[in-house]
């Protein structure tokens, strides 16, 4: 392919729902190794502050300083098995995470507590345009977000008449987070 043919792949790519897959362990720069898990939807916001720093009789900053940084949000599963997320602890087939960036333990652990220890887990997005341009055997970029020391709270379960499916809600808290493009050629 082409440069510019490159670019206007890129010019015209976006995602939808049906784009995420999503992955627990494995390594990190493999986007499609780990456990895959089925989710309706997920959503998640990072927050990162940063602290103004003054000098002893000015009324404006002299510097920034870089405060707390945590990853918060919601996942939605539809519900199948009240042992769905749990149930990953014990998946013989699970990749032990490979990586340092996860510093607590390298196994999916259900806590005292009932909360779901994740050490490294994956945000994959794999479109039309991308899988299109993998049948051509070309190198792909797949957008990846990473979250690392994860907990899974809640198991919250709805359901309403309307007929749609019955969620399994969970909100969790990453330590830290990563945003790639890794480039591959397995899709």
């Amino acid at each position: 392919m082409e440069q510019w043919q490159l670019e206007e792949l890129k010019n015209n790519m976006y995602f939808s729902g049906s784009s995420i897959n999503l992955y627990i362990g494995g390594t990190e720069s493999q986007p499609f190794s780990g456990v895959e898990l089925s989710c309706s939807y997920v959503q998640f916001s990072p927050n990162q502050t940063v602290l103004p720093v003054y000098g002893i009789y000015s009324s404006e900053p002299t510097l920034f300083g870089q405060g707390n940084s945590i990853a918060r949000g919601t996942i939605g599963f539809n519900f199948t098995l009240a042992t769905y997320l749990t149930g990953l602890a014990n998946e013989e087939d699970a990749e032990y995470y490979e990586g340092s960036k996860a510093t607590w333990k390298q196994k999916v652990t259900v806590m005292d507590n009932g909360s779901i220890y994740v050490p490294m887990w994956k945000i994959v997005f794999v479109g039309n345009t991308i899988q299109t341009m993998a049948e051509t055997e070309i190198p792909v970029i797949v957008p990846t977000i990473t979250l690392y020391d994860t907990f899974f709270t809640g198991g919250v379960v709805t359901g309403a008449p309307d007929g749609n499916p019955v969620q399994d809600i969970y909100q969790f808290m990453s330590k830290s987070y990563r945003r790639d493009d890794i480039k591959t050629d397995v899709i």
